[in-house]
């Protein structure tokens, strides 16, 4: 007997924020991501039963990261504050190649993002890599692969 394959493929990734406005200036101008689309306010019946929060109220904004993968913010109106650290239970990290991890750590200054270390190569040199925490809520790797 042959399994099926019951996954189809892989729909998005969604990170949960305080501030979309201030997430959304630092994917779009320090990352260079491109917004798909920008959502009104979402409420009511469906998103109160979909999420399981009474009158929630959210704003979401999906961003290409790549030409198959959609990278989805959500700012929700009733927040819950969580530090997040690389051994935390649940979704640790997403990880991103970026072009120049050098330009993109000098260039963190200007934007709520915190470099955990400078971009560290890997044993063989052939990998740069970073974790970053973005306005003290999320943590991505950004991995630059060296020629």
């Amino acid at each position: 007997m042959v399994a099926i394959k019951k996954v189809i493929n892989f729909r998005h990734l969604s990170l949960v924020t305080g501030n979309i406005s201030e997430l959304k200036k630092i994917l779009t101008k320090f990352l260079n991501l491109k917004i798909i689309k920008n959502f009104p306010i979402q409420s009511g019946a469906y998103i109160n039963q979909l999420t399981g929060i009474k009158d929630a109220k959210i704003k979401v904004i999906y961003f290409e990261l790549t030409n198959s993968i959609i990278l989805e913010v959500i700012e929700y109106s009733k927040k819950t504050k969580k530090n997040q650290k690389a051994n935390s239970i649940g979704f640790s990290h997403f990880s991103i190649t970026v072009k120049n991890i050098d330009q993109l750590y000098k260039e963190s200054k200007k934007y709520d993002i915190k470099f955990i270390s400078e971009p560290l190569l890997t044993a063989k040199n052939k990998i740069k890599v970073a974790y970053i925490i973005v306005m003290g809520e999320s943590l991505i790797e950004l991995v630059q692969e060296l020629p």
